[in-house]
């Protein structure tokens, strides 16, 4: 009785070892809009071994004439918006209306600057030279790294001031263009005559953040301001408000938020501002958390290049190419047979060997690599040749603990023989452990990645080797 519980435990892991390795190696399947879909996550493959989007950027040349004002000391502050005028249409270039009846006094208040007609240049004589390119260039680093776009190659050239942006074809692809192309100019101004209020030398930081209650989440983008500017602040949140007239009649006076000269919004402030912070609303309340997800996303994107500070000069792109791999698809066919075929010659070894024990320990290793690729492909961990060497390192040291194990048969028990075999393979792979979780906190894929295969091949080897391996022996 007890054999034939013995040989159907033995069937049922060899079943369950198969059943893993065929939705490891094949997948699983579903039939979605007329073709066969995986439900197992690709593997992530890093730009060496699945292509890159190379994004060039060069210097904007644009040049604009504008009116805009200046103070005594010939300092710009802001840009003259013509004609500018209130919701209600009334212009502020005049103290009295068509009826020719005196205006509000807040309503003619000018701005106390002068104004003068300039060419305004995306870049300035004064930031094109080495110094401005090579702080541009570490800004977008830093807002790539803060981003945590897990793989890039960024290059400048030195003379030109242009940059090269290599990243892989993946869903971070977008937000490394959006990263590497902003300048991140912030302006608070005066949305009736485009008088600069606050910019980004007043910021001291900016971060995202969320509220949320019986209706849904808020996503905000919260902006600190310096020490110095919170009486700015507070007076202007006093001043761009809306109000209701002597008529009955509302007046509103607005402030706009410009990124790049884009007018990120307009609005007026219902309360005061007394601590030194903004909040911005992104997109709408929302109980759909994926909408939600994309608003606290697009709060996260402003707050690093507003943290970031804005770069000395301004890029526009120069061209966007997707550049294959030297590791062709046929290469990459080739490394599969070679592996395979690595793996069959050492199971033929182990039959060989320990015959029946052997070809229990070939298909207790095939079902731990597929275990562990299983783990790489859920974890995202990315793909490099470097840690495909990694993967190669684990899969030897499951293999060696096998070979030691059923080395031990004839000498000592199976159980002893487990434990001993796997205390000595843990103590011998410490300084594995060590490399590995040392490896995985650095920044750097290409070191990253064989931290994180390192990591996950030698955790699935002790608890595979718990679960599988002394089942399928010992109990």
């Amino acid at each position: 009785m007890e054999k034939k519980i013995k040989i159907f435990k033995t069937i049922a892991i060899v079943f369950i070892i198969f059943t893993i390795s065929l939705i490891s190696f094949v997948g699983v399947f579903r039939d979605s809009l007329n073709s066969m879909v995986n439900l197992i996550p690709d593997f992530v493959l890093g730009m060496e071994l699945d292509g890159t989007r190379e994004l060039k950027f060069t210097l904007s040349d644009t040049q604009e004439e504008k009116e805009v004002y200046v103070d005594d000391n010939g300092k710009y502050m802001g840009t003259v918006q013509k004609e500018a005028s209130n919701e209600n249409g009334i212009s502020l270039d005049a103290t009295v209306d068509e009826a020719g009846d005196k205006v509000a006094e807040e309503e003619a208040d000018k701005p106390k600057y002068k104004t003068e007609t300039r060419t305004i240049k995306a870049n300035e004589d004064s930031v094109l030279n080495q110094e401005s390119y090579e702080k541009s260039k570490k800004i977008i680093q830093e807002r790539l790294e803060q981003s945590q776009i897990p793989e890039y190659n960024i290059r400048l050239n030195n003379v030109t001031g242009d940059l090269t942006l290599e990243v892989p074809e993946d869903d971070n692809t977008e937000l490394a263009f959006e990263l590497a192309s902003a300048q991140a100019k912030l302006e608070i101004v005066d949305g009736q005559t485009g008088v600069v209020l606050l910019n980004n030398d007043d910021i001291k930081k900016a971060v995202p953040v969320f509220y949320s209650d019986e209706h849904g989440y808020q996503a905000y983008l919260q902006i600190e301001f310096i020490k110095e500017k919170h009486e700015t602040l507070k007076e202007i949140s006093k001043t761009y408000v809306k109000i209701t007239n002597e008529n009955d009649e509302e007046e509103t006076k607005t402030v706009k938020l410009l990124l790049d000269g884009s007018q990120m919004l307009e609005t007026y402030f219902g309360q005061e501002l007394s601590s030194g912070i903004l909040q911005i609303t992104m997109g709408e309340e929302t109980s759909d958390y994926a909408a939600f997800s994309r608003n606290y996303e697009s709060a996260s994107y402003f707050a690093t290049i507003i943290n970031n500070g804005k770069t000395p000069n301004a890029y526009k792109i120069a061209s966007d190419n997707f550049v294959k791999s030297q590791v062709t698809g046929d290469m990459i066919v080739l490394a599969k047979v070679a592996f395979a075929g690595l793996i069959a010659i050492v199971s033929l070894v182990l039959i060989v060997k320990y015959k029946f024990n052997g070809l229990l320990g070939a298909i207790a290793s095939i079902g731990y690599i597929a275990v562990t690729l299983l783990a790489i492909r859920y974890t995202n961990v990315t793909i490099t040749l470097n840690s495909l060497i990694a993967l190669l390192g684990v899969v030897t040291v499951n293999y060696v603990f096998i070979f030691n194990y059923l080395g031990r048969f004839k000498s000592d028990s199976k159980r002893h023989a487990f434990m001993e075999s796997l205390k000595e393979i843990t103590i011998t792979i410490i300084p594995l452990w060590v490399v590995a979780v040392i490896f995985t906190f650095m920044t750097s894929v290409t070191i990253n990645s064989v931290g994180m295969i390192m990591f996950w091949g030698l955790f699935v080897h002790v608890i595979y080797s718990f679960i599988i391996t002394r089942t399928l022996y010992v109990d």
